[in-house]
């Protein structure tokens, strides 16, 4: 089961209506992809849950985990808390990666770094668009994409083969605003050690069709940059779920197609202000986001 949808929400905690409504909302489209909500004590309930009362506090969490052939060998389990960043009403989200769980909310075994992924403001105004493209082994996720300094990114997925399959072998997430980014890639066999990067790094661009410059023959190219994970030092082969592009070469919302592993892919260009800082090429922060966006 996957899904490549976009859905809209408030993005405030001004009002428990409200908190409650984008939290419950994402939720669902976790839900949807194929992931599990475990059965840990002490979750979360969207029909209850209070909006933050202070900055930089979470009301609550859910524990998912992934369901694919790996689970039994490689477990993933997310704990996800919602909550505040840094007013009361800007939403925030918090994230770590465990391999199992104690049953009442805490990771254990093998852990990740926990990640805050903060906004810096927040709107009642409107509906905000976000993205999320999803899998029972993949989470790619953006909260809120045109809204300048509220714009949430969460990557989660295995580490690949050179042929573009998933693998037992760890475990990568991107988090990402306007505040910070974050790389943490977890290898299971170094028996779970975590190694933490402050940089995204992308490379060499792919050739993919779309509407940026146009080539000789009359299509339009633009060249879309593979994101590439690290364990140390060691470079391992590119994430599916993000890749790059040069900034303002895409309108905001335009889809390219792109050959990834030898298969035709589908990624959608997130706005130009919404992580402009957080892609690093030849040490040059000029790159923006394409999200994945099919169900291949």
């Amino acid at each position: 089961m996957a899904i490549a949808s976009d859905f809209g929400t408030i993005p405030s905690n001004s009002t428990n209506a409200l908190f409650r409504a984008w939290g419950s909302a994402l939720a669902a489209k976790l839900l949807a992809a194929g992931l599990v909500q475990t059965s840990d004590t002490g979750q979360i309930n969207w029909t209850t849950v209070s909006a933050p009362g202070a900055a930089n506090t979470y009301q609550g969490y859910e524990i998912w985990r992934f369901d694919d052939t790996y689970q039994s060998v490689s477990p993933v389990y997310i704990k996800l808390e919602y909550g505040s960043g840094t007013a009361a009403a800007n939403p925030s989200l918090r994230v770590q990666i465990g391999t199992s769980t104690n049953g009442s909310g805490a990771l254990t075994g093998a852990t990740m770094t926990q990640q805050a992924i903060t906004a810096s403001t927040s709107s009642t105004a409107l509906n905000y668009q976000s993205f999320i493209c999803a899998s029972s082994s993949r989470i790619g996720l953006v909260m809120w994409a045109q809204l300048n300094n509220c714009a949430l990114g969460l990557f989660i997925e295995r580490t690949r083969n050179g042929d573009g399959t998933e693998n037992a072998k760890g475990i990568t997430q991107i988090t990402m605003s306007n505040s910070g980014k974050n790389q943490q890639t977890m290898s299971f066999e170094s028996g779970g050690v975590p190694t933490a990067q402050t940089t995204i790094t992308c490379f060499n661009p792919e050739q993919a069709q779309g509407s940026g410059y146009t080539h000789s023959t009359g299509v339009a190219y633009v060249g879309a940059y593979p994101v590439i994970p690290y364990i140390g030092a060691a470079m391992l082969p590119q994430m599916i779920g993000l890749m790059a592009y040069f900034n303002f070469c895409l309108i905001t919302g335009t889809t390219i197609n792109t050959v990834v592993y030898r298969q035709n892919r589908t990624y959608v260009a997130m706005p130009n202000n919404s992580f402009i800082t957080q892609f690093t090429r030849n040490q040059t922060a000029n790159m923006q986001m394409l999200l994945l966006f099919d169900t291949l």
